[in-house]
């Protein structure tokens, strides 16, 4: 037990004078502690770097939607001008088809029925294209007044489909029992209420459901008819065409929208338990 004392105690010196030594001179095992700190150190550099970048990220999005939003407005911009362009000419090789010795003979009045359709249609996109370019030039300039860049106000454009109510009028008017004349009439009256022309929109969709009552635009006709006497405030009017839409055509995909619209009609003449009824 003696002798074992001695080594103990000469055990726990050596120790001591190597912790001793560590701590005076620039050991191995320093240098090891000193890299973990240098590395710890460029860690959180790091995490504070990733910190900035999340807080950029979080207003990058909205700069990138809105950067795509407008490349896509402008490519469909690009589309339709395109898809214009398309239509003026194929309306300008109707034409000098229908102007052709074939398509004048009586024969020929089917298939000059089909031309006259698609070219009546053709013009009806083509329009309805410019006057969503007009209403866009106009609220351009609603912003420029709002600003105060310019002193007139501007007036808001009128709606025009003179060309395609011409050979709307020129297909009935050539051939009034084609296979089409419903359609066409009811697409002359959406042109005629869409220029303002409520009474003659009315008057020709009114034709329209008594010559062809099974046709398949009789619906929209009736529904058409209903809220073009909305807009002229004589209701009782506009509920018997809207009542005509639910009752005669209860599966039609307007039939929820013509009672919405009757009960609304009921509802503008202060007839109120009427209208929640009608509901």
């Amino acid at each position: 037990m003696s002798r074992l004392r001695p080594a103990a105690s000469s055990a726990r010196s050596l120790v001591v004078l190597a912790a001793a030594w560590a701590l005076l001179s620039p050991s191995a095992s320093a240098q090891n502690i000193g890299a973990r700190k240098t590395r710890s150190f460029k860690i959180k550099a790091r995490k504070v770097a990733s910190g900035s970048s999340r807080s950029k990220e979080r207003t990058g999005p909205t700069t990138i939607d809105f950067q795509q939003r407008r490349t896509r407005e402008a490519a469909l911009a690009r589309n339709e001008a395109q898809q214009s362009l398309r239509r003026r000419k194929m309306i300008q090789l109707i034409d000098r088809v229908l102007r052709s010795r074939t398509y004048r003979l009586r024969r020929m009045i089917a298939a000059r029925s089909q031309y006259l359709m698609r070219k009546a249609n053709l013009e009806l996109e083509e329009e309805r294209y410019r006057n969503q370019l007009a209403y866009a030039r106009y609220e351009k300039a609603m912003d420029a007044f709002g600003r105060g860049e310019t002193k007139k106000k501007p007036r808001p454009p009128k709606a025009s489909y003179k060309a395609a109510i011409k050979t709307f009028k020129q297909l009935l008017k050539e051939n009034p029992s084609c296979k089409r004349c419903d359609e066409a009439s009811f697409r002359l009256g959406y042109c005629l209420n869409q220029e303002g022309r409520s009474a003659a929109a009315a008057r020709e969709l009114s034709g329209l459901v008594q010559r062809y009552p099974r046709s398949k635009y009789a619906a929209e006709a009736y529904l058409l008819m209903g809220e073009v006497w909305f807009e002229a405030n004589k209701f009782i009017a506009a509920m018997g065409n809207y009542q005509m839409v639910f009752r005669k055509f209860p599966k039609s995909l307007m039939a929820g929208y013509a009672e919405y619209k009757y009960a609304w009609s009921v509802f503008q003449q202060a007839k109120h338990r009427q209208a929640i009824a009608a509901l």
